[in-house]
Order: C-alpha cells, then sequence, then structure tokens
C-alpha cells in the first residue's frame, strides 16, 4: 500500500501523529541527548527535516546521518516523552551544563550581517533588520542637542561634528523606511544636511534598501 501509493495511509498517518510526540535517535546514542522527543510535521519525501539549531545534543550533521523515528504508544511514554524529552527541555548539556542550541555557520554570519553598524563594502545597502528605527532617531536627536549645546558654547567646529553624526543616524532610520519623504525633510533640515529643493530621488539611491 505505501508503494502504491494509497491515500489511506496518509490519513492513518494523520491520525497516528494527532497529538503523538516522536522520539528521534541518531546511533550511537552516548548520551541521554541523544534521543529527542520532537512534535512531528508529515511533508511528503523521504528526508527527515531537522532544524539544526537541535543538533547538537545527538552530534548529528546535515550530511545525510540516518535517524530512527519511534512512536510513543503508551500514554505513560508519551507523557514522559512531553515532560522530559522534549527538545526545548533539553538545551543544556548534562556533563557540563553548557548550552548545546547554540548557533554557528551560517547563522552567526546571517546575524552578523543583520546587525552590523558599518555600511561599508558589501554590507553598505543591506537592511539593519535587528535595529529598531525610533532607537536611531533617538540618537539623531541627542547628537543635534549636543550640536546644538557646542553652538552656544562657541564651539562651531565641535558643533558640526555633532551635527554630521546626527543626519547619519536620521539618514539610517530614513533607509529603514525609505517612503516617509516629508519625515525626512524635518529630520535633516533641522541640521542644515537636507534642502528642500534636493529632489528625493538622490536620498532614494544613496539609502534604498537592497
Amino acid at each position: 500500500m505505501i508503494r502504491k501509493g494509497n491515500p489511506i495511509i496518509w490519513e492513518v498517518l494523520r491520525e497516528v501523529m494527532r497529538g503523538h510526540p516522536v522520539l528521534l535517535n541518531r546511533a550511537p546514542t552516548l548520551h541521554r541527548l541523544g534521543i529527542q522527543a520532537f512534535q512531528p510535521l508529515l511533508i511528503e519525501g523521504r528526508a527527515i527535516r531537522l532544524h539544526p539549531l537541535v543538533r547538537g545534543g545527538s552530534n548529528a550533521d546535515l550530511d545525510g546521518d540516518q535517524m530512527a523515528v519511534h512512536v510513543p504508544l503508551s500514554v505513560e511514554a508519551q507523557i514522559e516523552a512531553r515532560l522530559l524529552m522534549f527538545s526545548h527541555l533539553n538545551l543544556l548539556s548534562p556533563a557540563t551544563c553548557d548550552p548545546v542550541s547554540v548557533p554557528s555557520q551560517d547563522m552567526l554570519l546571517g546575524l552578523y550581517a543583520l546587525t552590523i553598524e558599518s555600511r561599508q563594502g558589501i554590507y553598505r545597502n543591506r537592511h539593519l533588520g535587528f535595529i529598531d528605527r525610533e532607537e536611531i532617531t533617538g540618537k539623531g536627536i541627542i547628537h543635534s542637542c549636543r550640536g546644538e549645546q557646542a553652538i552656544y558654547q562657541g564651539d562651531l567646529e565641535i558643533s558640526e561634528a555633532w551635527f554630521d553624526q546626527a543626519a547619519e543616524y536620521w539618514r539610517r532610520a530614513i533607509a529603514l523606511s525609505p517612503d516617509n519623504y516629508a519625515e525626512a525633510q524635518n529630520w535633516l533640515k533641522i541640521t542644515g544636511r537636507f534642502s528642500p529643493s534636493h529632489r528625493w530621488e538622490s536620498w532614494n539611491n544613496s539609502t534604498r534598501v537592497a
């Protein structure tokens, strides 16, 4: 029936998996985290799709490793799997208490690219995904206030430096919201870094997110 692709197979699988955790075991099971419980999602294909952050406990690689799937049948076994063996309950190594679910490789590179402050090189047009626009705007206001204080103190060079930094923060905020042209005018006119006669296309080309 499985080879013929009988539709009844899918119905049986859905019934078995409804509310049932499954156990994934990668041999050899050298410690407790080698076998963990998961809530399965039925998909097509013969490959098991496993989140990369949970592979540390079983020391699994994503290069074709084989894992066994077990279905706990009794109510006691299901309760034990839910209370003791679910992956989100086993984030620390039982031997060293160090975290086993940590990002690595491409995930680290992606987090670095999303949170990078510098807009130089290949990241100059990337969206600062984890930086809040209001936070950047607040930094711009702080630098603008410091520039005004420097003017009152008679230090024009220092005030120019503060205003330049404030304008840079506001340009970042504009990049996170490039369609808000009126707000961009108000931010940058305060420090004289923006002229109403400038066309938005010039700013849009320099701040548009890739």
